[in-house]
């Protein structure tokens, strides 16, 4: 008998289904699954994340809401 993985939010049951059916890229869940449908979105998001890098540069502190799977927050903290 095999059981399917549930998710607690019911948005992200496709997310998981991709991982089950096609594989993660290193991209991590929810970039994952952006990467396959809408590669151009991904890009903006990217772009983004430069953007507010650089606003944030030499802080010590910064919270980040709602992230999804965090894809750019390693980036916006590199020195």
């Amino acid at each position: 008998m095999s059981t399917i993985e549930q998710t607690k939010e019911p948005q992200y049951q496709v997310q998981v289904a991709i991982r089950d059916s096609e594989g993660l890229s290193s991209l991590g869940l929810c970039t994952n699954q952006l990467w396959r449908d809408d590669p151009r979105h991904l890009l903006f998001v990217l772009a983004r994340s430069k953007f507010v890098a650089k606003m944030l540069s030499g802080r010590q502190k910064v919270l980040e809401v709602g992230c999804g799977d965090a894809l750019a927050h390693d980036w916006c903290f590199r020195k």
